[in-house]
């Protein structure tokens, strides 16, 4: 199932571009909204992959 969700290809959440690191510097700086709503979008896709891969471990367990 994981296999079709995938793509193969690392994307911007495992290696960042450019535009992604000068955003990164922005949020820093001055935060606001747009920080939250970036930080919270992040947190939702880390424990995502922690709940997969727990999930995983179970199952091959």
């Amino acid at each position: 199932m994981l296999s079709f969700i995938s793509h193969g290809d690392p994307g911007d959440f495992w290696q960042p571009g450019v535009a992604e690191l000068q955003y990164e510097k922005i949020w820093k700086l001055r935060g606001g909204f747009d920080a939250w709503c970036h930080r919270t979008d992040l947190l939702s896709s880390s424990l995502l992959v922690i709940g997969v891969q727990y999930g995983w471990e179970l199952w091959q367990g």
